[in-house]
């Protein structure tokens, strides 16, 4: 079946459309399953122009499979034409064949280039020969990403503890017992009084000292009178003394309330 290609030339900043060759794609490309459009990411480095060329206006590597036409731009995409595009910018692009054929493959929706694309250094590169082997697969696989190479743990070297250096033990010193010297005869005998030694003084304890409880003197039988009489008096003498405390307070607070700051804080 014979489809047109719409080339996509990149010109500055405008798209000049034009009729290209038929490209016929068997019935093994029309049995497959491919999704009518899927959002292209732009990588670092990659420029609207040259991914143009490689999506559009060139057979995908291999040239086993043609995109029927380049991506269109959405109007809110606009200002990338002929800039670099950012990193992690993703575009629909209209696919007619799985981009499988070519090389690119289908990684959670997005397109993902050839592992032999200039612009992917990726260290296992799918040759031709590949490529060619890989065509009696089934076209709904995506093409198997490269797992990297696990890099080698590298093994810490346990760290040589230091041997303890043991230290000399100092060697004792001999001491040198002193002779007394025998007392001369020459020399008076000495006085017993004068070298004894002098009698130990008596060590004085010193007592806590302890304030002084009032001694309880029970009031003679003939005094009780008297006492009970000076029990009244201290009674009478406690209650004017609180009544006079009282009546200080009473007044305190009368002036307070007749104070004319306190009026004012009063009515506010």
């Amino acid at each position: 079946m014979n489809r047109q290609r719409i080339l996509s030339v990149f010109k500055g900043s405008s798209f000049v459309l034009a009729s290209a060759s038929f490209v016929t794609f068997s019935s093994e490309l029309q049995a497959a399953k491919c999704p009518s459009q899927a959002p292209f990411v732009f990588r670092e480095g990659d420029t609207l122009s040259e991914v143009l060329w490689y999506l559009g206006s060139e057979p995908v590597y291999g040239k086993r499979g043609w995109i029927e036409k380049t991506w269109a731009l959405n109007p809110s995409q606009t200002h990338l034409r002929g800039k670099e595009i950012p990193p992690g910018t993703k575009l629909n692009i209209p696919i007619k064949e799985c981009p499988m054929r070519g090389g690119w493959t289908l990684e959670n929706g997005l397109l993902v280039a050839p592992y032999n694309h200039p612009k992917r250094n990726n260290a296992a590169s799918k040759s031709d020969a590949q490529i060619a082997a890989s065509q009696g697969q089934a076209l709904s696989t995506a093409a198997p990403t490269a797992s990297p190479t696990p890099k080698p743990t590298p093994t810490a070297s346990p760290t040589p503890k230091p041997t303890p250096t043991a230290s000399p033990t100092p060697k004792p010193t001999p001491t040198v017992p002193t002779i007394p010297e025998p007392p001369s005869t020459d020399s008076p005998s000495p006085n017993p009084a004068a070298t004894a030694s002098p009698a130990p003084k008596p060590t004085t304890t010193v007592k806590p000292i302890t304030s002084p409880q009032p001694a309880v003197i029970a009031p003679p039988a003939s005094s009780k009178q008297k006492t009970s009489k000076d029990l009244l008096k201290n009674i009478k003498e406690s209650k004017d003394a609180f009544q006079k405390t009282n009546k200080n307070e009473n007044e305190f607070i009368n002036n307070l309330k007749n104070d004319s700051e306190f009026q004012i804080e009063k009515k506010q």
